[in-house]
C-alpha cells in the first residue's frame, strides 16, 4: 500500500505543486498545542496534522529525531507513538536547572 496516491495540484497551473513548496497545516497555530498538556490538546492538535500536506514525512523526520510531542498526527516520547503527555513530561534537555 503507497500513502502517495493523492496529488495536489496548483489551481492555477493545474501542475503538481512541489512538496518543498507546501505549508505545514501546524505553521498557523500555536506551538504549545503540539506539546499537549491535556488529551483534549492532543486530540485538537491530531486534527491539524490529519489535514496537512506533510504528515508522512513529518512523522518520519520525527520518529528519526527521537521527538517528543505532537508530529505527524502521532504523540510521540522519545520518537515512539506513546500515551505520555509531553506538556506535563518535558525532554531532560529541555529542564533548566535552579540555582540554589
Amino acid at each position: 500500500m503507497t500513502l502517495h496516491h493523492h496529488h495536489h495540484h496548483d489551481h492555477a497551473t493545474g501542475l503538481p505543486t512541489p512538496a518543498a513548496r507546501a505549508e505545514p497545516a501546524c505553521a498557523g497555530h500555536d506551538p504549545e498545542l503540539f506539546w499537549p498538556a491535556t488529551v483534549a490538546d492532543a486530540e485538537r492538535a491530531a486534527a491539524v496534522c490529519r489535514r496537512c500536506p506533510l504528515v508522512v514525512g513529518c512523522l518520519a523526520g520525527a520518529q528519526q529525531r527521537r521527538e517528543w510531542g505532537v508530529w505527524g498526527g502521532v504523540l510521540l516520547a522519545r520518537g515512539r507513538p506513546s500515551t505520555e503527555l509531553p506538556g506535563n513530561v518535558r525532554p531532560p534537555h529541555r529542564v533548566v536547572p535552579r540555582s540554589a
